[in-house]
């Protein structure tokens, strides 16, 4: 079973999204706050969904740490944000992807198949 790694303080949404990848047939590990590497490491999760805007700090310094270290560097990310520079962002935090909020539930579904079978 693919594992997908959250990591997104709205409670709401990570509810929905949650339920959405469990009906996906996905494992998910969910985070309010930015967890530890040694924890991301230790669930080495098959995609990493990120909100750019977390309550202990901002998305992008992780994704970059997480692409720099060999052992999480492969693992495709998936940044989300209502921020309006989200494609500048996300290019120079080195996601795989970006999707702006509020997104259309289908195109997020597809974002995942997509990065889940690269």
């Amino acid at each position: 079973m693919k594992k997908v790694l959250i990591i997104e303080y709205d409670e709401v949404l990570l509810d929905v999204v949650d339920y959405i990848l469990i009906g996906c047939g996905l494992s998910v590990y969910s985070f309010k706050e930015i967890p530890t590497m040694g924890a991301i490491i230790k669930i080495h999760p098959h995609l990493i969904i990120i909100d750019h805007l977390l309550k202990d700090g901002l998305a992008n310094k992780l994704c970059l740490e997480l692409k720099g270290n060999e052992v999480t560097g492969n693992i495709p990310v998936l940044l989300v944000s209502t921020n309006t520079a989200l494609k500048n962002i996300a290019g120079e935090s080195c996601a795989d992807i970006y999707l702006s909020k509020p997104f259309d539930l289908n195109d997020f579904e597809k974002a995942v198949g997509n990065l889940l079978q690269t």
